[in-house]
């Protein structure tokens, strides 16, 4: 009976230790498309796409500091190696933003023709690498960004797209717009990996290296 009772005990406080919380919660406003930590800064930045704005919280006082308002719906945001630059992709907009962190000075970039007859190009995801400049992923193609000389091109020989899964339906022979697109880096930036969808519920994933 003593055994028992010990087991049960025992039991007993790994119920306690599962139901604690996980980590600290802050009470924050709007909807949060996307983050970047900015580890030299002690700062998070977040993505308020419903309010309009880049918010800054303090990882030093918990707080939030002064936001960075740049654009409308901002969806999709990425810091620089060197930690000088935010990039900021907003959602309804054919153009980029570049954010110098120090001066606060924003560049704003148009993004090139859409390929997709009658649809506008819009940034979807963006990823820097080691060379410093930005992979940005839009609603028809991908381009590059390098914030060093301020020239946006387009990658000779486009990434192919390969898509995941099998098809319902034929695959259209024009251009499908691309609707939802993330990028990661490896650790080393060389790499890049890119996951989304197409208009017709199609996935897609390729990597630049």
């Amino acid at each position: 009976m003593k055994k028992a009772r010990v087991i049960l005990i025992l039991l007993a406080g790994l119920t306690a230790a599962s139901a604690a919380p996980f980590g600290t919660n802050y009470p924050l406003l709007g909807e949060y498309s996307d983050l970047a930590l900015d580890e030299a800064r002690s700062v998070v930045y977040l993505a308020n796409f419903t309010a309009g704005r880049i918010d800054v919280f303090s990882l030093a006082s918990k707080g939030l500091l002064p936001p960075i308002r740049v654009g409308i719906n901002p969806s999709a945001i990425a810091l620089s190696p060197d930690g000088r630059n935010l990039l900021i992709l907003n959602f309804g907009s054919e153009s980029l933003f570049m954010v110098n962190l120090d001066s606060r000075a924003v560049q704003t970039v148009a993004l090139p023709e859409s390929t997709v007859p009658g649809t506008p190009n819009l940034p979807r995801a963006a990823a820097f690498g080691s060379d410093g400049a930005a992979i940005i992923i839009t609603s028809s193609r991908v381009v590059k960004y390098d914030p060093a000389t301020g020239q946006l091109t387009v990658p000779s020989g486009q990434c192919p797209i390969t898509v995941l899964g099998g098809l319902p339906v034929p695959q259209p022979t024009s251009p499908a717009e691309i609707v939802n697109a993330r990028l990661a880096t490896s650790q080393d930036r060389n790499t890049i990996f890119a996951v989304g969808s197409l208009n017709l519920n199609l996935f897609f994933a390729f990597y630049f290296s």
